[in-house]
């Protein structure tokens, strides 16, 4: 039932959740009885527990005919995704690093100011002057 916890501490709403779940034991090649769905449902809906990390054996490793339903990513390697809960907000974070990444290239297109110390690019005056305070302890270049 780690669904049914993961999406309980992703707001995700009752009704979803249980539209979601329901729909996932339809589709299941072994359907689970309804009356364990809703039991687990009550109870994790109710409030239930965090889910266990992603290394942990029993809870994500063993399940299902795949082998587990954990599955790590280049996201899990570069952040450090130890529990489920906190991988969505890890990939926001890396997609809004990558779209700051292409705007700054996209800028740096423009005029360029570069470090004479390190050969950085910059795409104004001030982020190198920045830098120069930064990464070599001088006010300007």
């Amino acid at each position: 039932f780690t669904l049914i916890n993961f999406l309980n501490r992703m707001n995700w709403t009752s009704e979803e959740i249980v539209e979601r779940v329901r729909r996932w034991n339809d589709t299941s090649p072994k359907p689970l009885p309804n009356s364990m769905i809703t039991s687990q449902l009550r109870y994790h809906i109710g409030g239930g527990t965090l889910p266990g990390n992603c290394d942990n054996v029993n809870y994500y490793k063993s399940a299902g005919p795949s082998g587990g339903l954990c599955h790590p990513d280049e996201v899990c390697s570069k952040f450090k995704v130890n529990n489920p809960i906190s991988y969505p907000f890890k990939l926001y974070l890396s997609r809004q690093k990558d779209k700051e990444d292409k705007e700054f290239v996209e800028k740096a297109r423009g005029e360029i100011f570069k470090c004479n110390k390190c050969d950085k690019a910059y795409p104004t005056e001030k982020s190198l002057n920045m830098h120069y305070g930064r990464a070599h302890g001088m006010s300007e270049y």
